[in-house]
């Protein structure tokens, strides 16, 4: 759990660092001291092919806009194996590194066609507006 509060609290950093503003209208590709690649559009962490944020031990954020975002896998790949699914900054999924999966919808725990918890043992539980509910009510 204390793994997951430091990457949260890693990823609202980075939301607050690219909000920042070194130099009006930055665009394009940067790599700090400590071998961190980041591309922006006006000022905002952006990529349309690949990563918004490469790290050199292979974690790797998708944005768009400023916000996490990817359609086709996950928005955040973390060295450790952790992945995190968003959608327009919106965390929709989070697969722990030993396979477990937390499903989300608008922060909290909601899932419509299956369980929003499916834990690598094979249990499951099943939230609608993170309430919990039995399989056969969230239908």
């Amino acid at each position: 759990m204390e793994t997951i509060v430091t990457q949260k609290w890693n990823d609202q950093f980075l939301t607050w660092l690219s909000g920042l503003s070194t130099t009006s209208g930055r665009s394009g590709p940067t790599k700090d001291a400590a071998g961190v690649r980041r591309w922006y559009q006006n000022e905002q962490l952006h990529r349309e092919d690949g990563p918004a944020v490469e790290y050199p031990d292979g974690t790797a954020y998708w944005y768009r806009h400023g916000r996490k975002h990817r359609e086709d896998g996950p928005a955040v790949s973390y060295a450790g194996g952790q992945k995190e699914w968003h959608l327009n900054g919106e965390l929709r999924c989070l697969q722990t590194a030993d396979g477990s999966r937390y499903w989300y919808c608008k922060g909290r725990r909601h899932r419509d066609n299956g369980p929003a918890i499916e834990e690598v043992d094979g249990r499951s539980a099943w939230y609608y507006n993170g309430y919990p509910v039995r399989s056969e009510e969230a239908v």
